[in-house]
C-alpha cells in the first residue's frame, strides 16, 4: 500500500507567537503525538496530543481567532494607561474641588 504524507502546516502558540514542536509521545500508546510550545517564556506553554500526527496537530490548530501576541500586549498597556491616566485625573479634579471648597471655608471665616 503506497501511502502519500501531506504536511500540515501547524499555527504558532496562541499565547507567545512561537512555533509548536512535535513529538511522539508516550503518555499511553507509543503511537500518540504531542504538540507543545516549545518557549520556555511562554505564559501559558499548551499541548495537545493525538493518535496520530494529523490528529494532534489538527487538535492544536483548533482555537477561536484572537489578535497576535504583540496586538494583545499593545492593547493591555493601552488599557493599563489609560486606567492610570484616569485615576491620575480624578486625584487632580479631587484635589481641585477640595482646594475650592478649603478656599470657600477661608473666605467664610474671614
Amino acid at each position: 500500500m503506497n501511502t502519500k504524507v501531506v504536511p500540515v502546516e501547524m499555527l504558532p502558540c496562541p499565547f507567545c507567537g512561537v512555533t509548536p514542536d512535535i513529538e511522539t509521545w508516550h503518555g499511553g500508546k507509543p503511537t500518540k503525538h504531542m504538540v507543545s510550545c516549545v518557549n520556555d517564556e511562554c505564559s501559558c506553554a499548551p499541548q495537545c496530543a493525538g493518535q496520530t500526527r494529523t490528529e494532534a496537530i489538527a487538535r492544536w490548530n483548533i482555537r477561536t481567532a484572537s489578535p497576535a501576541p504583540q496586538e494583545r500586549r499593545v492593547v493591555q498597556r493601552r488599557s493599563k494607561t489609560d486606567n492610570e491616566l484616569a485615576e491620575l485625573y480624578a486625584r487632580r479634579d479631587l484635589d481641585a474641588n477640595l482646594e475650592a471648597a478649603l478656599a470657600a471655608g477661608k473666605e467664610k471665616a474671614e
